[in-house]
């Protein structure tokens, strides 16, 4: 009996030692943390052109920068941003602020099936667009967008960064009477001083079904030439005294790290060239030629 109960403790000691050989005697904490700031300071006041008839052309002021806590950081440098548009929400019973992230319950046969107001807006659309008590128009405006044309401010085209061509892809407009799937594009150099975009926000007014001037095409091709036929850029008679609306959603698609001088002897935007020493950027065309430090493009 003794053998047993000795036998019995000598198993229970291995099953301890070897339970002791799991723990950790040792430990190393890593603290992790990050402040998570914005890299765009935007200009979010309130847009309201009011009362307005048609053939009017408005404009308003709209600033984009780069933010304080972006140029803090010497390490990044670059921004580029889009200008979106999507259907405004509009205040109702179930959102009396309008507020875009605002749930909703738009269906009454599933009104426990609710969506986020400015998805709704985005994803649904009128079953009748000519009537204005369409169930859509509960929760969203008319859409006003394909008539917002966003424009560099005739003050802000002084730097390379804000050019829009081929070899400059950078801050590119978008004239009023678009689909409202086109965007307007932004891009913000902190190391060349490009830390302001001011951008105008037009507004061509249309006119109304069967009460348009004879002139209207010629207005319309003078805003946008590329327009096919001016007449399919007109409102429905019956939506005449609505406010239309729209939102614009400034989102940055991309931030860049600075790469230094570009008179360091490197290929930094690895295009197979050594950079020019001019190149405020180290980007193309002006290290992109034929021969390598070529003079920039004039």
């Amino acid at each position: 009996m003794k053998k047993r109960i000795l036998l019995s403790l000598a198993l229970v000691a291995a099953v301890a030692v070897g339970a002791m050989g799991l723990v950790a005697f040792e430990a190393h904490v890593i603290n992790v943390t990050a402040k998570i700031e914005n890299a765009l300071a935007v200009d979010t006041e309130h847009i309201d052109f009011g009362t307005v008839f048609p053939q009017e052309f408005i404009k308003e002021n709209l600033t984009i920068a780069l933010s304080s806590s972006f140029l803090a950081e010497d390490r990044v440098d670059d921004v580029n941003y889009v200008i979106k548009q999507k259907p405004k929400v509009r205040p109702s019973d179930q959102n009396p602020d309008g507020d875009p992230y605002a749930m909703i319950y738009p269906d009454p046969q599933n009104p426990n099936e609710g969506i986020v107001a400015h998805e709704y807006c985005l994803e649904e659309g009128p079953v009748d667009a000519d009537d204005p008590n369409d169930p859509y128009y509960i929760h969203c405006y008319p859409i006003l967008c394909p008539y917002l044309s966003k424009h560099k401010h005739i003050d802000d085209h002084t730097m390379l960064t804000d050019r829009c061509d081929s070899a400059y892809p950078y801050d590119c407009e978008v004239d009023a009477f678009h689909e409202t799937s086109v965007i307007a594009t932004g891009h913000l150099v902190q190391s060349v001083n490009d830390i302001t975009d001011k951008w105008v926000i037009d507004l061509a007014v249309p006119c109304f079904d069967g009460q348009c001037d004879q002139t209207y095409d010629e207005w319309v091709w003078g805003i946008n030439p590329d327009v096919v036929n001016p007449w399919d850029w007109t409102l429905p008679a019956s939506l005449e005294s609505q406010t239309f609306g729209c939102d614009l959603w400034i989102e940055v698609t991309g931030i860049s790290a600075n790469t230094g001088t570009c008179s360091d002897g490197l290929d930094n935007d690895q295009d197979g060239y050594i950079d020019y020493p001019e190149d405020p950027d180290c980007i193309d065309p002006y290290d992109n030629e034929d021969v390598p430090n070529d003079p920039p493009l004039t």
